[in-house]
């Protein structure tokens, strides 16, 4: 979830955004430690509004970037338990092309469609998912420019301990972050972490298997330009 000005929303994929229902409700799902800890939240799509940037048809070159205004009705629980990462903070580092170190790692987040299952029903008229997201580290392997947007490419990182699941499908609309991290005193610190990309692609090869991770758009700077000159229509 981010922030635009006074606007709160959603970035997310275009394609992503093409699946949703434009009327009815739609139920929000937020990171919680215990199964306890979930809440019935739902989001009315009459009451939202959407901007899009794609290209002619979906595929692997893109554009493929969505941005969901949320409804004022629902902010004050999502502000009160979530946090919004604010776009333009660092708009004018992103143009200047300014990095806060020389060191930076990437990684990639988003729901993993393999991993989801039913689960447990606490009464017989309910039914429950079960969804799990990743947290994988990426390397970037091509950058590519098709007209006004950047286009990544990346690899995932099979850390030890952890195993890759067959496909990224489901990783539409999640995140690419970059931690810039600099030594001090012998210890690797965090000094700032930036939403670079959006992932919206992932290409197989000829056998089936993956071939790198999804395509990710990163647009943003054309991006605040588009949302706030439309949004403004809206307020």
């Amino acid at each position: 979830m981010v922030t635009i000005g006074s606007l709160h929303g959603v970035l997310t994929a275009a394609h992503v955004l093409d699946a949703l229902p434009k009327k009815g409700a739609v139920g929000i799902v937020t990171s919680v430690n215990r199964p306890s800890d979930f809440q019935k939240q739902i989001v009315m799509m009459e009451n939202t509004e959407e901007v899009v940037m794609r290209g002619k048809g979906f595929g692997q070159i893109g554009p493929d970037l969505g941005f969901l205004r949320l409804p004022e009705e629902c902010l004050g629980w999502l502000k009160a338990k979530n946090s919004f990462y604010n776009l333009p903070k660092r708009r004018a580092d992103v143009l200047a092309r300014k990095e806060p170190t020389a060191s930076h790692v990437d990684s990639m987040i988003g729901i993993i469609h393999e991993f989801t299952k039913d689960a447990p029903a606490g009464r017989p008229s309910e039914r429950r998912k079960e969804f799990t997201a990743i947290f994988c580290g990426a390397r970037l392997a091509a950058l590519r420019y098709p007209a006004s947007y950047e286009l990544y490419y990346y690899e995932p990182i099979n850390d030890p301990g952890f195993i890759l699941p067959k496909s990224f499908k489901g990783t539409s609309g999640g995140a690419v972050w970059r931690y810039y991290v600099a030594e001090k005193n012998g210890n690797v610190n965090v000094v700032d972490q930036r939403l670079i990309a959006v992932p919206f692609y992932e290409s197989l090869s000829s056998s089936g298997e993956r071939d790198n991770l999804p395509r990710a758009t990163r647009d943003l700077r054309t991006f605040h330009r588009c949302n706030n000159r439309e949004m403004a229509q809206t307020n």
